[in-house]
């Protein structure tokens, strides 16, 4: 791959890769977020994290492992590493629009600001880990991160079902917005999680509710499934 076409390349790669996250291994991902990071930050330069986050630090070291790599290597070993994760895709880079829209990709965590004496339930959703939930004595679902973003927000954004399930259960909102206004349903439509689409309406999600962009979960559908989910219902 030409250097010039690293970046989009690279872009075309981050964009696709919440379509297939659910589909992959945790060495995957760890392979993916190390290389996300050396691209867009350069050597790791956070503090390890604590002995007890146990994720945290997996993360870390997998970033800090790539010592000093080039910027456009970790771009090309991260669109390589896709291509055989799902051969199937087209790599061409998308010219499709979000209409400026703000979405969470499992692989940066960047912004994964949350209230720090509740970091344990957002760590939790966002590994899919239902059974860890189901032990707690207490799930607060009224929490949420800097973004605005709650539990079931992150469910969505995931793809992890039986998380948003369990969620959904305990009461969690499914009209919750984040800061640009976007509900759980946004968020699963975008990412083309059919199943979790498909309970949220089930819940209530309305399929209308309009996100600071002026966009519905409608709009934001690309999958065909979810299309035919919300056929009859917009307004």
């Amino acid at each position: 791959m030409e250097k010039s076409e690293d970046s989009e390349y690279f872009q075309s790669a981050a964009d696709h890769l919440p379509s297939i996250a659910d589909k992959l291994d945790a060495d995957g991902l760890l392979y993916l977020y190390a290389r996300f990071k050396q691209a867009t930050i350069g050597p790791c330069n956070a503090p390890k994290p604590g002995l007890f986050d146990f994720q945290g630090r997996k993360k870390w070291n997998a970033w800090n492992d790539l010592g000093t790599m080039a910027e456009s290597q970790a771009k090309s070993e991260y669109v390589m590493k896709l291509r055989s994760l799902d051969p199937t895709w087209d790599c061409k880079p998308e010219k499709k629009s979000m209409s400026g829209k703000s979405v969470s990709r499992m692989i940066d965590d960047s912004n994964d600001d949350v209230i720090p004496d509740e970091n344990i339930l957002f760590q939790i959703c966002k590994d899919g880990n239902v059974s860890k939930l189901k032990e707690l004595e207490d799930c607060d679902c009224t929490i949420h991160d800097n973004d605005g973003r709650t539990l079931l927000h992150w469910a969505c954004d995931r793809g992890h079902l039986e998380v948003a399930r369990f969620l959904l259960n305990h009461k969690c909102s499914v009209s919750a917005v984040d800061n640009e206004q976007s509900t759980p349903l946004h968020y699963a439509s975008l990412c083309g999680y059919k199943d979790i689409v498909k309970i949220l309406l089930e819940n209530g999600a309305d399929p209308n509710a309009v996100d600071e962009s002026g966009d519905t979960p409608i709009d934001c559908a690309d999958s065909k499934d979810i299309k035919e989910l919300f056929r009859g219902k917009n307004v």
